[in-house]
């Protein structure tokens, strides 16, 4: 399906933004969103991501869209949500692996039958899900975007801005999402870990949308351009 928007209209407070714009992005279309500092690049986006409603028109979005805002801190994920059960949770495995986690701390503190029984139940459900082939699938994701093993052990809440918005865009990229709308993905990303993000874009066979001030990522991973301008 791609991302279709008809005739939309972003406001914010008294300046609009765009009015009365429309443009599909398909599979496959490679798209970078440019425009001057100020002119309302992350504020569209936040509309095209589901955040915040349109003041006018309309956007559909397939159910499978991956959008990494500005400060995934602010979305509503709790601080004690463990970084793994986190990027997990991109393709719904997330409760399966806090059950299982649960029941091993309860196995380890008191090894009755019943408990026992309950994590033998519980690991057979994980797996079934593709819980450990995909729990490895998120780690090489996360070391691929140069976030240390370790780091997905611990709750959200321990991690610096930037280790929080890598294992975010970690979790989008693992969900297989039909559309990606990534604003400023680079950054907080070394050198290696870029690279690593400019192969995967380049490979990626669904709809894309990006803002970047990287030149590179748009010379390379980018095939069309939107410029945003007095509000066109």
């Amino acid at each position: 399906m791609g991302l279709i928007v008809r005739d939309l209209t972003v406001r914010i407070s008294e300046t609009t933004i765009v009015e009365g714009v429309s443009f599909d992005v398909r599979a496959g279309d490679k798209v970078g969103l440019v425009g001057r500092n100020g002119a309302g690049k992350t504020t569209l986006f936040r509309v095209l991501g589901g955040a915040d409603d349109p003041a006018g028109g309309t956007v559909r979005r397939p159910d499978a869209t991956g959008y990494l805002s500005q400060d995934p801190r602010s979305d509503a994920v709790s601080d004690d949500t463990s970084c793994l059960s986190h990027v997990l949770s991109g393709r719904g495995l997330s409760a399966a692996a806090e059950r299982l986690d649960e029941l091993g701390t309860q196995m380890a503190a008191d090894p009755t039958d019943r408990v026992i029984a309950a994590y033998s139940a519980a690991q057979e459900r994980f797996e079934a899900l593709g819980g450990y082939a995909a729990e490895a699938d998120a780690r090489r994701l996360v070391a691929g975007l140069g976030l240390a093993d370790d780091r997905l052990d611990l709750h959200l809440g321990a991690l610096s801005g930037g280790e929080r918005r890598r294992l975010e865009l970690a979790r989008i990229l693992f969900a297989g999402s039909e559309l990606l709308l990534l604003d400023e993905p680079t950054n907080h990303l070394d050198a290696d870990a870029r690279d690593w993000l400019l192969d995967f874009l380049r490979s990626y066979r669904g709809a894309l949308v990006v803002i970047s001030h990287d030149l590179g990522l748009l010379d390379d991973a980018i095939t069309r351009v939107v410029h945003l301008d007095r509000a066109q």
